[in-house]
């Protein structure tokens, strides 16, 4: 009896541990502000047009430098760190914020790669007409 009492006991707590990591059973976190801060500090920067955004292929690391406001943010998993000349920030983020933050740098820098895409097809483009137009006039 008391086996069987102890098997349903494990698979519940095992179903309450896989639900968790899939936000349908919400745990309590407290949030706290320098986090917001950093967070919004790091979609500020995303939208800024002087900011220049790199993916470390192995480390799957994101980087984003702005040379303007001389701030340097490396977003690793869920390990955020902002620096500056003068200060440097460290903070574990939670699993969904660091997601949301992971797809909005992946949305940019794929937007940014299609628009660098069409410009360089549009280049091409170009260039094929104009030598088609010398080959028309010499022909």
């Amino acid at each position: 009896m008391g086996f069987i009492r102890r098997f349903f006991k494990r698979s519940y707590a095992k179903f309450q541990i896989s639900m968790r990591d899939k936000h349908i059973i919400r745990t309590y976190r407290e949030e706290k502000s320098y986090e917001q801060k950093a967070c919004a500090i790091f979609r500020k920067l995303i939208r800024g047009n002087e900011s220049k955004f790199t993916i470390a292929p192995v480390s799957e690391k994101r980087y984003i430098v702005n040379k303007k406001l001389g701030v340097f943010i490396i977003l690793d998993d869920a390990r955020l760190e902002i620096t500056n000349h003068v200060y440097h920030y460290e903070m574990t983020l939670s699993k969904s914020e660091a997601l949301k933050l992971r797809k909005m740098f992946n949305d940019r820098v794929e937007s940014d790669t299609i628009s660098y895409e069409n410009e360089i097809k549009s280049n091409i483009n170009t260039s094929l007409s104009n030598l088609l137009e010398k080959l028309n006039n010499e022909a």
